[in-house]
């Protein structure tokens, strides 16, 4: 359930930035990390207990603020993901003058956006 402290999407710059409804009247700091969400659209209710446990939250990524302003700040996408890169060697043999190949598997970081934040969608720090 989104509590009052979390903030709301009120823009998308691009896909890996989004600009949200709180700033430094609100003590939002540069680096703080938020996990930005929506909520599903029915209750869940507990079997057992009948409780109401509220309703689903979907994350759609993890962004870090990097700029602050009075009354809004910015949040950048830091999700990554590893990714396995092949590469090829080839080195020639000094003395037999033949060709050595070997393949090496290095890993990449890549930044992923957001997936397909809307305005209106709520950030809440980690």
């Amino acid at each position: 359930m989104a509590k009052n402290t979390d903030a709301k999407v009120i823009s998308i710059i691009d896909e890996y930035t989004l600009v949200l409804n709180k700033g430094k009247k609100d003590n939002m700091t540069i680096g703080d990390t938020y996990y930005v969400y929506y909520l599903g659209n029915e209750d869940i209710i507990d079997e057992d207990t009948k409780e109401n446990l509220g309703k689903i939250e979907y994350i759609i990524g993890k962004g870090q603020i990097v700029h602050i302003q009075e009354n809004m700040s910015q949040l950048r996408s830091i999700t990554k993901e590893v990714v396995k890169k092949k590469k090829i060697i080839r080195t020639t043999m000094p003395i037999t003058f033949m060709d050595k190949e070997e393949e090496i598997i290095e890993p990449e970081e890549n930044l992923l956006p957001f997936k397909e934040p809307a305005i209106g969608y709520l950030a809440r720090k980690y």
